[in-house]
């Protein structure tokens, strides 16, 4: 029974967590859309659509490394979310992955 409720106790901080990101302010969805705002036409709509499509799923360190994405150069997010590189970074890595995958 203690296990019982200390797992679910761990499930409900998750969610808690979890959803202070999810319920981010307005002004913070309003940066983020401008940060998917971009030189290139394609970065925009790849941006633009997972921003609006997934915004409220992804884990909190999913958000730190897509915030992260976001102040990287036109031609290097080109290049990874087209599959002709990929980043060093583990964390935009694993973003550029989801990115790539949900659209």
């Amino acid at each position: 029974m203690i296990a019982v409720y200390k797992a679910s106790s761990v499930s409900f901080a998750r969610k808690l967590i979890h959803k202070r990101y999810i319920m981010l302010d307005t002004k913070e969805k309003a940066r983020l859309e401008w940060h998917c705002r971009r030189g290139m036409l394609e970065l925009d709509l790849i941006l633009q659509r997972f921003l609006e499509q997934k915004l409220d799923v992804l884990s909190p360190q999913e958000l730190d490394a897509f915030n992260s994405l976001l102040s990287c150069t036109d031609p290097e997010l080109f290049a990874w979310l087209m599959g002709h590189e990929e980043p060093q970074d583990k964390e935009l890595k694993k973003i550029v992955t989801i990115i790539r995958t949900s659209n």
